[in-house]
């Protein structure tokens, strides 16, 4: 196997990629699923409406075909003719135009949600170059996913129209009997017939057209690592410097810590692992302050520091280890350690002959 080297597409994609395709208009949308949705909605509502639209096209040759045309044919009858026609037609179909367009709508939103897309609507010189555009309709890949999508549904379709006409043969002799508007109702529940199993076939075939076009989507937006890498970079910082940044941030806290320690009243040690220097002024103190705490080289430079500057130093091993496990720097000591840090406080200022400001 060869070996990655970050170049192969292998990460999933990030939020951040996710937004800039999208942003691009590239999602994942099959058209399958609203030409399925169409064709089964259409089929529902103009079965829904069929009464109505039956006795209105009734009405309507009757209207036109049976009133008297007598007179001159003149240019403004045909005009008005044509006019009463065409607004008594659109006033038919309006509600089945207008259910179509509503459930074409509802199928976009549900695969891509809402989608104001500025970028793709805006004009790209590639995008007219016909080799580029031949290209993305009959490359190779999707030549052949729609040859056998399509010879799916010829399939598919036929078989349906078979076993539906096979169905209703035996129906034809008692055609003769019947009048012409039986004979056209008994078309009509044939052809509803077709057409819904027809669109509940093309549904399911538009839903496994959904899963592959959703695999291709998530394939072609696929990251290498080191993508990963430098897009984690610009979100977050380039690691390095984080590191450098705190790295300077900690010596800079060690700087202020250390030079706190000439201001302390004594340092506390567990006499190697850990030193704490604490300060006690009963002016603006309520309790004893931590200004500095360390272990191992830390109190080294913190005993070093003390002595250079006079600051007394006392070994209490469970003092030093408790005061720095518990007592942050810049915090007051808590009430439970006030007596054994009175009694150090009060052994520094005998020692030293003088009493702190008290």
């Amino acid at each position: 196997m060869p070996p990655d080297d970050g170049k192969e597409r292998t990460e999933a994609a990030t939020g951040k990629r996710r937004q800039e395709a999208r942003a691009r208009g590239q999602v994942a949308r099959s058209q399958e699923i609203n030409s399925a949705l169409l064709l089964l909605s259409g089929t529902l509502i103009f079965y829904l409406l069929s009464d109505t639209l039956v006795a209105n096209l009734v009405e309507f040759m009757r209207h036109h075909l049976g009133r008297d045309l007598g007179g001159e044919l003149t240019v403004p009858r045909v005009h008005q003719a044509m006019r009463s026609t065409s607004l008594l037609m659109a006033a038919m179909l309006a509600p089945f135009m207008g259910a179509l367009v509503v459930v074409a709508c509802a199928a976009n939103v549900a695969q891509v949600g809402f989608m104001a897309n500025s970028t793709a609507l805006s004009l790209k010189w590639e995008r007219l170059n016909p080799t580029a555009g031949f290209g993305r309709l009959f490359g190779p890949g999707r030549m052949l996913a729609e040859l056998v999508k399509s010879s799916l549904k010829f399939l598919l379709v036929g078989f349906i129209v078979y076993r539906t006409l096979n169905g209703h043969l035996s129906e034809i002799p008692l055609l003769l009997d019947m009048t012409p508007m039986q004979t056209l109702t008994w078309l009509g529940r044939i052809c509803f017939q077709l057409a819904l199993r027809v669109s509940l076939v093309f549904l399911a075939l538009a839903a496994m057209d959904y899963g592959w076009q959703r695999w291709q989507f998530e394939k072609s937006i696929r990251m290498t690592r080191e993508e990963v890498k430098e897009e984690a970079k610009q979100t977050e910082g380039d690691p390095v410097i984080k590191g450098r940044i705190k790295s300077l941030q900690r010596q800079a806290a060690m700087q202020r810590m250390m030079a706190d320690v000439p201001k302390a009243d004594v340092v506390v040690v567990n006499p190697i692992h850990f030193a704490v220097a604490m300060r006690y002024d009963a002016t603006s103190m309520e309790a004893p302050t931590v200004v500095a705490k360390g272990a191992r080289l830390v109190a080294e430079r913190i005993v070093e520091t003390a002595r250079a500057h006079g600051v007394p130093i006392v070994e209490d091993p469970p003092l030093a280890r408790a005061l720095h496990k518990y007592v942050a720097i810049g915090r007051q000591i808590p009430i439970h350690l006030y007596k054994a840090v009175a009694e150090i406080l009060a052994y520094v200022y005998r020692m030293s002959g003088t009493r702190k400001r008290a």
